[in-house]
C-alpha cells in the first residue's frame, strides 16, 4: 500500500457520490477516474479507482433511480492483505483503460514479500451484470468486494432460500447446510437490491451492520457479477439466471420431479414390501434411495462397502427390490460415500490422505458408536476405489440411481498432500463433480444424487436433498446461528437453478423438525410441505412416514410438483409487505400462496391457514386450506 494510506476506498466514495445527480440519469460518462456501465433497464455500475486501485476505490450500483456504493476491495495475495499498512503487500503503481469493446482493465503493479507480479482486473457488462475477473500469477488467497457499502441493510437472502430482515452481526460459510449458493443479495433501506455471485466456490456470506459489512467471501482467480435492482432480490435471482453459467448435467430429466422414497431404516425384505405396496397406490413417478446397507455397517470401515450387510437380510432381497422398481420405471440407489477414509480398510494409505498446512493429516467423521476416526480422502486419490464399487454394486445389484454422501453437503476445500503440495478447492471441486460423470456412465445414464445440495458441482450431478435448517440466534444443532427481527424461507436457490439441479424435499425430518415435534414439524407437516411447495422442490419422504404418510403427500401435491419439474420461477410477492405470506409465480402461469403468518390468509374467496398452501396450475389444485371451519 501506498506509505501512510489505508484501504477503504472512502476518497473513490465521496467522487462518486458526487456524481450521482448525472450518472444515475443515464448520462453518465467516464472521466476523472470513474468508469460507468449501462446494465439497461435503469441500472447502471459505475468504477471509481483509488491511488491503489481497486482495492482503496468504490463500486457504485444504481437501481429504480438509487444508489448504493461499496468501498473498497479486500484482496490477500499469499496471505497479505493488499493495501494494509504496514505489511507485506504493495501497490507501486495502477493503469486503467478501456479496449474498443468497452471492458475495462485495471492493472496493479504489485510487490508482495520481495516479489514483483501484476494483479489485473476486468471489468465489463454482460446483460444486466456488471462482471468484474480478478486475475494474479500470485494466489490470491482472499478477496470480497467492499466489504462496507454506504446503505443500511433491510434484507439479505441467501443459501437455498433464506430471506433474513434486520439481520444481527453474522457469517455463514459456504456448504450445502449453510450458504449453499454462490449467489447472495443485500435489499437496503433505499429500495437498492444486490445480487452478488462469485464463480468459485464461495467461502462465506459475512455481515456486520456496525460496520455496514455486505461481504461475499472466495478465493484463487475469480469472476464476481453484480446485479443491481429496484424490485427486490428475487428479480435480481430471475434477470441473474441466464447469466449464471450454469448448466444441468445429462441426468437432470430423469431425476426433475420425482417423488423421492429416502429409506434409513428396514430389512431388504420390508422395503420390498414397503415399494410394493407403494407402487400398488400408483406412486410411481419416484426415485429409490437406500442408505443404511453398508457391508460393515453405515459410516464404519469405508469405502469397503460390498457385499450387502448380512444383518438386513440377502442379496436376493435387494434385488428384488431392483426388480420391483425396474418393473416400473423408477430408479435405485444406494448410498455411498468419498469423503472418509478410515484406517482399518483396505489400501488405507497417508498417500490417499488430506494434510494441513501445518503437516498434520486431515480428522474427517468418527463413528462414535466404535469409536472409529475417519481420515478425509484426497479428493484426487479416490477414483479407483469408487470405480472398484460401482462395478460390484452394479454387476451384483444393478442400482439405476446413486447417492454419494458429503459431496454437496461439504464446501470445496484447499488441502496439502502428504509432500506438502498444495492444492486448490478448484481441484477438489473437479474431482468431486468428476466422480458424478463416472457414476452416470457405470449406472447407464442414472441419476446422481448427493446431501445437503450447495451449487458447485452443477452441471455434473442431477440433484440432492435440501437441509433447510432453522435460524436461530444461539448455537443449536441442525440450525444456522443468525440472529434477526424476522426471516422467512423463500425460493432463493430454485430462482436461478430449478431446472439445472434438483433439489428435493426439506431436509431430514429430525434436521427440519430439529427440537420440535414431527407431528406439526416433520416430513409429514403441513410445515414442512409448504416449504418444498414455496421452492417447487420434489417431495421427500421417509421411513417413519410408512406407506400411508407416503402415499398420501404423494397424491396430495405430486401432479402440481411434476408440472412445473421443468418450469422457471418468474417472481415472488409478499402479500401485504408480509413475509410469511408469499405468492410463487411461475413462468408458465402456475401459482402457489404459502401462509407462514399466524392467521388465515384469504386468497381469491379462499381461505388458507397457518401451514397452508393453494397451488395451481391449469387445471392441477391442491391445497391445504380451511373449509367450513375444518383444515
Amino acid at each position: 500500500a501506498r506509505p501512510g494510506r489505508p484501504p477503504g476506498g472512502d476518497e473513490a466514495a465521496q467522487r462518486l457520490s458526487k456524481r450521482r445527480a448525472g450518472a444515475w440519469r443515464g448520462d453518465g460518462r467516464d472521466g476523472k477516474g470513474v468508469w460507468f456501465f449501462d446494465l439497461g433497464g435503469g441500472g447502471g455500475a459505475s468504477l471509481a479507482l483509488g491511488p491503489n486501485g481497486i482495492v482503496d476505490g468504490a463500486l457504485a450500483f444504481s437501481g429504480g433511480g438509487r444508489v448504493a456504493i461499496y468501498r473498497g476491495m479486500r484482496l490477500e495475495v499469499l496471505g497479505e492483505r493488499l493495501g494494509a499498512w504496514p505489511g507485506g503487500a504493495i501497490v507501486c503503481g495502477v493503469d486503467a483503460a478501456r479496449d474498443l469493446f468497452g471492458r475495462l482493465k485495471v492493472t496493479h503493479r504489485l510487490m508482495v514479500n520481495g516479489e514483483s507480479a501484476v494483479l489485473t482486473a476486468r471489468v465489463w457488462r454482460d446483460g444486466p451484470c456488471l462482471r468484474m475477473r480478478l486475475e494474479c500469477p500470485l494466489r490470491l488467497t482472499a478477496m470480497t468486494p467492499g466489504p462496507s457499502v454506504d446503505q443500511a441493510v433491510r434484507s439479505v437472502y441467501f443459501g437455498h432460500g433464506y430471506r433474513v430482515d434486520g439481520p444481527e452481526a453474522f457469517r455463514v460459510s459456504g456448504g450445502g447446510h449453510g450458504l449453499a449458493t454462490s449467489h447472495v443479495a443485500f435489499e437496503f433501506e433505499n429500495g437498492v437490491s444486490l445480487l452478488v455471485a462469485c464463480d468459485n466456490p464461495p467461502g462465506a456470506i459475512a455481515f456486520d451492520p456496525g460496520g455496514n459489512q455486505c461481504a461475499l467471501e472466495t478465493h484463487m482467480d475469480a469472476t464476481y457479477t453484480f446485479v443491481p435492482g429496484g424490485r427486490g432480490p428475487i428479480d435480481c435471482a430471475v434477470r441473474y439466471r441466464p447469466f449464471s453459467g450454469k448448466r444441468a448435467a445429462a441426468g437432470v430429466p430423469r431425476k426433475a420431479g420425482r417423488f423421492v422414497f429416502d429409506i434409513w431404516g428396514g430389512r431388504y425384505s420390508e422395503i420390498g414390501d414397503y415399494v410394493r405396496r407403494a407402487f400398488a397406490y400408483g406412486a410411481t413417478d419416484s426415485l429409490l434411495l437406500i442408505h443404511n446397507w453398508q457391508r460393515w455397517g453405515y459410516d464404519y470401515r469405508l469405502p469397503d462397502i460390498y457385499p450387502p450387510n448380512p444383518k438386513f437380510g440377502t442379496i436376493e432381497e435387494i434385488r428384488e427390490v431392483g426388480r420391483l422398481c425396474g418393473e416400473r420405471g423408477v430408479p435405485w440407489g444406494l448410498h455411498d460415500n468419498y469423503i472418509d477414509f478410515y484406517p482399518d480398510a483396505g489400501g488405507y494409505s497417508y498417500e490417499h490422505i488430506c494434510f494441513g498446512a501445518g503437516g498434520e493429516p486431515v480428522k474427517a467423521w468418527i463413528n462414535d458408536s466404535r469409536g472409529a476416526q475417519s481420515y478425509r480422502w484426497r479428493p484426487d486419490r479416490f477414483e479407483p476405489f469408487l470405480r472398484r464399487n460401482l462395478r460390484l454394486m452394479r454387476d451384483g445389484l444393478g442400482p439405476t440411481a446413486s447417492f454419494v454422501d458429503v459431496f454437496t453437503s461439504a464446501g470445496c476445500f484447499d488441502f496439502y498432500d502428504r509432500e506438502g503440495h498444495f492444492h486448490s478447492f478448484l481441484e477438489t471441486r473437479a474431482h468431486w463433480g468428476g466422480a458424478f460423470a463416472t457414476i452416470r456412465n457405470a449406472f447407464r445414464g442414472g441419476p446422481t444424487v448427493s446431501e445437503a445440495g450447495h451449487d458447485q458441482l452443477i452441471g455434473w450431478i442431477d440433484g440432492a436433498d435440501c437441509q433447510y435448517l432453522e435460524l436461530s440466534p444461539v448455537p443449536a444443532r441442525h440450525t444456522i446461528r443468525l440472529g434477526c427481527r424476522d426471516w422467512e424461507r423463500v425460493p432463493w436457490a430454485d430462482a436461478v437453478n430449478h431446472t439445472k439441479f434438483i433439489l428435493h424435499g426439506a431436509g431430514y425430518s429430525t434436521r427440519y423438525q430439529n427440537e420440535r415435534s414431527r407431528r406439526d414439524h416433520g416430513i409429514e407437516s403441513d410445515d414442512y410441505l409448504c416449504a418444498e411447495m414455496v421452492t417447487g422442490h420434489a417431495l421427500m419422504t421417509d421411513w417413519g412416514a410408512g406407506v400411508r404418510g407416503a402415499v398420501r403427500k404423494y397424491w396430495l401435491a405430486q401432479d402440481f410438483v411434476r408440472s412445473v419439474a421443468g418450469d422457471e420461477i418468474e417472481g415472488v410477492d409478499f402479500g401485504g409487505g408480509d413475509i410469511h405470506r408469499l405468492t410463487v409465480r411461475w413462468c408458465s402461469g402456475a401459482q402457489v400462496w404459502v401462509n407462514r403468518s399466524a392467521s388465515d390468509w384469504a386468497v381469491g374467496g379462499r381461505v388458507i391457514p397457518t401451514d397452508g398452501f393453494l397451488a395451481r396450475n391449469g387445471d392441477i389444485e391442491s391445497s391445504i386450506e380451511r373449509i367450513g371451519g375444518v383444515i
